[in-house]
């Protein structure tokens, strides 16, 4: 009689963590989708606003400058917030703060290669400004670099709510600052000087806005051991991601003028939007869902999976037809005569997609 009441209640206990699960992983969803369609929202805002003050010449040398400074984040990436997501001491002081520590060191030295780079790199593409705005760019790693590691533990524990605030919020300041400062200079400076305010905003909110620990300096042996080795795993998939992705554009910014860089950009924030959408669900709420269940047994983790890709699948294909088929009348409906041939670039890049 006792074995069957312990074994009643173990179920009743199992189906009650289920059903939570579940709930928490519908809640990270809705906010997530949500939260995406919202920056989204506030992106395209920024960018018809930004497209009508500044020259299409000045999004293809952000582009171009972005382009390195992808690369070397992509290049040096040892993966510091899905190692919190899916570590068991995820939650533990000694362990955060060191990924904290390995992060600022890593923001660091990102700026100073970027500095160092940033001379050559001008020099290829025959651009002399991109020496001072790589350079300057650089700063946003060293100041992303500071940002709390609640960030990630509350992507952990599936807490999206916050996430898609502090992103929100950080997104409107830096548009205010943004518009405000390309309405007074008119040049590819104000993006820049934009992107370092953004970065500034949203460092802050992470502390202000977001529940912490205190944050400290710290080197535990063991924490930097289980980092470094789940960090060569990503380190090789995203320079694999650099190769396929960005080398593309490294390659187009030799051949194309900054203007048609500039056009292919806009093109792409718009043909791309099921991929960002999908990446953005699979980062805060798939990856976190499958490092969960993986503790439960390895076939739910398998299967979890196996449902994400099929819809995955279902959603992104007929969302790249239809921006294919609508890129001429969306662009022409967005933008001004100027960006018209950006229309032509969105019907290629959403078919690739």
């Amino acid at each position: 009689m006792r074995t069957l009441v312990s074994e009643y209640f173990s179920l009743r206990t199992k189906a009650k963590m289920q059903n939570s699960f579940r709930h928490r992983i519908m809640n990270a969803g809705i906010w997530s989708a949500g939260g995406f369609v919202a920056q989204r929202g506030f992106q395209l805002a920024s960018n018809l606003l930004l497209t009508r003050l500044l020259f299409p010449e000045a999004f293809g040398l952000m582009a171009l400058a972005n382009t390195l400074l992808t690369g070397l984040y992509l290049f040096s990436d040892v993966g510091i917030k899905p190692a919190i997501v899916q570590n068991e001491r995820g939650d533990d002081e000694a362990f955060l703060n060191t990924a904290w520590t390995i992060q600022i060191f890593r923001g660091f030295a990102l700026w100073a290669v970027a500095c160092i780079l940033a001379y050559p790199a001008a020099h290829i593409y025959g651009h002399a400004i991109l020496w001072p705005l790589i350079s300057a760019l650089g700063a946003t790693a060293a100041i992303n670099g500071f940002a709390s590691t609640s960030l990630a533990t509350c992507e952990r524990r599936l807490d999206v709510r916050r996430l898609t605030i502090v992103n929100l919020s950080g997104q409107i300041v830096t548009l205010v600052i943004t518009a405000f400062l390309a309405w007074q200079m008119r040049s590819v400076w104000a993006l820049a000087y934009g992107g370092i305010a953004g970065a500034l905003v949203t460092t802050t909110f992470s502390f202000t806005l977001m529940p912490t620990h205190r944050h400290r300096l710290s080197w535990e042996g063991p924490a930097v051991a289980s980092l470094l080795k789940f960090g060569r795993w990503i380190f090789l998939s995203t320079a694999a991601t650099f190769i396929g992705g960005q080398g593309l554009r490294a390659l187009q910014g030799i051949l194309l003028s900054p203007a048609e860089l500039g056009f292919i950009t806009i093109a792409q924030t718009l043909a791309w939007m099921p991929t960002d959408f999908t990446a953005q669900l699979q980062n805060m709420v798939g990856f976190p869902a499958l490092s969960e269940m993986r503790k439960q047994s390895h076939a739910k983790m398998a299967q979890t999976l196996s449902d994400m890709r099929t819809k995955v699948i279902i959603f992104v294909i007929p969302g790249f037809v239809a921006l294919a088929l609508l890129s001429g009348p969306i662009v022409h409906l967005l933008y001004d005569d100027r960006y018209a041939v950006a229309g032509r670039y969105m019907a290629i890049l959403a078919f690739s997609g």
